[in-house]
């Protein structure tokens, strides 16, 4: 999580006040492991000594990283997604550190996702994506935007008990709350033996429409939410919020089901569609 919280914070290539105090109160907050673990002693002794004279060179970061890099133990209780997912965890925490998100610091974010590719599908890589890469979509980052990515950031963030952060998050309006969803960006979707489920209205036609088109394609369709779903479509018409919580049923038990492990796709009917051309 250190790795990744630094390399969120420099992904603008810079390095404010926010930040550093962000990394002090962070520090303070992992002492209690520190006294436990040598290495990890070691490690924040080193970047407390960093961050004395209230800067953050980006060798010394490079330097940090490289120290988390030699830290980091094979673990048969951490495998390489673990290890991943805790790094994204860092990664959002420095983004947000300073209460700014920068299009500079989404396509780092996006990169980073493209280089790990592999966890796609895996919460909440999915669903971090979607949001980026709508934003990104237009090129510019307007106030609702970034109001609803720092809540939602640090939604997905681990902040420490002495972070300020929480206090000074801008509160949200009830019309941020309307995004266009949480969906799979370009999913691959297959039919054969795959379980799927619809929710929503779609303007193409009714619900007995896309069950008859999954098993021609070689799937199967129910009606219900269940742990064996493989994808939930949802369909486009009408304007429903999506935003945290505000989700129709179906999508809320998905979601749930998403942060527990399970690893169904909620999918945009667009690309159901897009799958079968």
């Amino acid at each position: 999580m250190l790795n990744g919280f630094l390399e969120g914070i420099e992904l603008d290539n810079l390095i404010n006040v926010r930040e550093h105090r962000e990394l002090r109160d962070w520090i303070a907050d992992q002492e209690r492991l520190a006294a436990r673990d040598l290495a990890f002693r070691e490690l924040l002794k080193t970047l407390r000594a960093a961050i004395a004279d209230g800067k953050l060179e980006p060798d010394e970061i490079a330097d940090l990283r490289t120290l988390c890099q030699r830290a980091r133990t094979d673990s048969p209780y951490y495998d390489a997604i673990t290890h991943a997912i805790e790094e994204l965890h860092g990664i959002r925490h420095g983004v947000i550190a300073d209460l700014s998100i920068n299009k500079e610091e989404l396509s780092g974010l996006q990169d980073w996702i493209e280089t790990n590719s592999h966890l796609r599908g895996v919460w909440p890589v999915t669903e971090i994506e979607s949001i980026v890469v709508k934003v990104l979509s237009d090129q510019r980052i307007d106030e609702a935007e970034h109001r609803l990515m720092l809540n939602y950031f640090s939604h997905f963030t681990n902040l420490s008990v002495n972070s300020t952060l929480k206090g000074e998050m801008p509160a949200l309006l009830p019309t941020d709350l309307t995004i266009s969803g949480i969906y799979a960006v370009d999913p691959e979707i297959t039919f054969a033996g795959k379980l799927f489920c619809f929710t929503g209205v779609s303007a193409r036609g009714p619900r007995r429409l896309f069950a008859e088109i999954v098993v021609q394609a070689g799937g199967r369709f129910v009606d219900r939410i269940s742990n064996e779903l493989d994808y939930l479509v949802i369909g486009d018409e009408g304007n429903p919020c999506w935003a945290f919580t505000c989700y129709g049923r179906k999508v809320e038990q998905a979601v749930r089901m998403r942060q527990q492990g399970h690893r169904v796709m909620l999918v945009h009917e667009r690309d159901f569609w897009d799958t079968l051309v």
